[in-house]
């Protein structure tokens, strides 16, 4: 696929980056344009952020005690 004359990468195109799977003409532009690569490069800086952040899980009784606060109309 050829990319359009002046078009940035798409969100697709930024994590298909981020995976190490970006087409050869989108690694082009990307090469060529500061914004896509500024972009490019804030977004990997996000996800590494977010892979130090610890993992969490709701508290055991969570289900539990949203289902108890839903209120199911009778027909």
């Amino acid at each position: 696929m050829t990319r359009p004359s002046g078009a940035h990468l798409s969100p697709d195109e930024i994590e298909s980056w981020l995976a190490g799977t970006l087409a050869q003409d989108c690694q082009r532009h990307l090469d060529q344009c500061q914004a896509c690569f500024d972009r490019a490069h804030a977004e990997r800086e996000i996800v590494e952020q977010i892979s130090v952040l610890p993992l969490m899980s709701p508290a055991p009784d969570f289900a539990e005690r949203v289902m108890a606060s839903v209120v199911v109309p009778d027909p």
